[in-house]
């Protein structure tokens, strides 16, 4: 589900353009960057979330680098500085990294090696849903609520399914 939720915040700019170069007096280039910073960090996360996640597991990976993706998703819809808006959205990628990764290692530790390609296939589908849903639901939601509630509201829920899933676990 965070892996869900996290693409889909990651391609919500793309719904958002109108609003976001309005709310930040921005022109096309400075709007983009968005989706460029975002990438920039999360490529660069790669083999280092990696290591993390061997070194100190999946579940403590998972849920600090998401409570951090929902405080920096709540700081991207609060701004109105154009600067920190694109240093949140670096921070997203850096955050965001963890959620692919940090599924396969569960994957690997708790089903079996035979299982672990259709899960790997399933993890993907479910990202990819979220991107066509921050694609299409998003742009009805900034068009019902705007952008930057919109954007609270997911920020919101990451914190609530990290609190019911670790306190379903004790």
């Amino acid at each position: 589900f965070i892996f869900f939720i996290e693409y889909l915040i990651r391609v919500s700019p793309s719904s958002m353009i109108y609003e976001l170069t309005i709310s930040f007096n921005a022109n096309n280039l400075q709007i983009s960057s968005f989706s460029a910073f975002f990438m920039y960090a999360y490529v660069i996360m790669q083999i280092p979330v990696g290591l993390i996640v061997d070194k100190y597991g999946s579940k403590t990976s998972i849920v600090i680098s998401s409570l951090l993706f929902a405080i920096n998703t709540y700081i991207f819809a609060s701004t109105n500085s154009l600067f920190v808006a694109q240093l949140t959205r670096f921070f997203l990628g850096l955050t965001g990294a963890f959620a692919f990764i940090g599924t396969l290692k569960l994957c690997v530790n708790w089903f079996s090696e035979k299982t672990f390609p259709i899960l790997v296939g399933l993890t993907q589908s479910v990202g990819m849903i979220g991107g066509a849903l921050g694609s299409g639901i998003m742009g009805r939601l900034v068009k019902e609520y705007g952008w930057r509630y919109s954007l609270e509201m997911f920020s919101i829920t990451i914190f609530f399914t990290i609190f019911f899933e670790l306190k379903k676990k004790k």
